[in-house]
């Protein structure tokens, strides 16, 4: 997405919502405070379009979720309903964080707003996040014009039989993980026998946390290419949102984004093209080279 594009896109974000806008008013730069969200298209020395929270809205936030984190006895719906209405507002601003609005939703649900429920310890730990989150004003803001993609890719692969691999292609580095290695070190993350996580689509987004943790440090302020040949896990870190299962696990991939300053571009492949992941996720080294050196011959 270039300026202008950029510009035609907050253009149909006011029309939306039935205000007009002024075709006949031109300036190099415009900003624009609505709502509590500051709207500017000369972030960065002219050169981005970028939107954020304002400080007085941030700080209403932080004080609403820190009332609910030490929230004593039970609520209103409807007064939930209204603090939810206030996260998702911010939540069109703050990348990646409609992941922790899913612990209002289990709240809410279909309840009638004249009811009144507890208060759970995700939710609170979700207005945590959320309270930490605006109060840092870098994290509050996102740049509208896309982040320059990485010439590197990473790609996936998960087996029920063996465990997992991943390849690397910028520094040509690879991981096979046997489950017995996962099972004893992988933590709560981790899938489990036995339980609803040791499921494929699961595995699968496991390995691409692992991928993601491993060499996410390399692809700093970049879109990262990232392959998968798991329909659920492309939609998963497409929309950065899933299942109830996949949540916790998303979250700590949405940290990494964070931290590593990157974005994934996820594309759904066939498993014979997934060639050298899914060899790793099988343990086949012998495999791997081979697809490997085919790979090789026909960059």
């Amino acid at each position: 997405m270039d300026i202008y594009e950029a510009i035609a896109l907050l253009k149909s974000i006011v029309t939306s919502i039935g205000m007009k806008v002024n075709e006949e008013k031109y300036a190099d730069g415009q900003d624009l405070i609505f709502l509590g969200v500051f709207l500017t298209t000369v972030a960065y020395g002219g050169n981005e379009c970028a939107a954020g929270i304002t400080e007085a809205r941030r700080e209403h936030v932080a004080n609403r979720c820190y009332a609910m984190e030490h929230w004593k006895g039970s609520i209103r719906i409807r007064d939930l309903m209204a603090f939810g209405g206030l996260l998702v507002f911010c939540s069109q601003v703050i990348f990646g964080s409609k992941l922790y609005l899913r612990s209002i939703y289990a709240l809410t649900g279909s309840r009638s707003m004249h009811e009144w429920t507890s208060l759970s310890k995700t939710f609170r730990q979700d207005c945590a996040w959320w309270r930490t989150m605006v109060q840092q004003s870098g994290l509050c803001g996102t740049v509208m014009t896309r982040f320059p993609l990485s010439p590197y890719f990473i790609s996936w692969d998960a087996s029920t039989s063996w465990g997992i691999g991943a390849f690397f292609q910028g520094k040509r580095e690879f991981f096979s993980i046997p489950w017995k290695e996962v099972l004893a070190n992988g933590g709560q993350l981790g899938p489990q026998m036995n339980t609803p996580s040791w499921h494929i689509n699961y595995m699968e987004l496991y390995a691409a946390y692992r991928a993601i943790r491993r060499w996410g440090q390399y692809m700093r302020g970049c879109t990262v290419p990232v392959y998968t040949d798991s329909s659920s896990v492309h939609a998963w870190l497409t929309h950065l949102t899933g299942p109830a299962l996949a949540i916790p696990l998303l979250k700590s991939i949405h940290l990494l984004l964070i931290k590593y300053d990157i974005r994934l571009e996820s594309h759904l492949i066939a498993s014979k093209i997934n060639a050298m992941a899914d060899a790793l996720s099988r343990g086949d080294m012998l495999a791997f080279y081979s697809a490997l050196k085919q790979f090789d011959e026909n960059m």
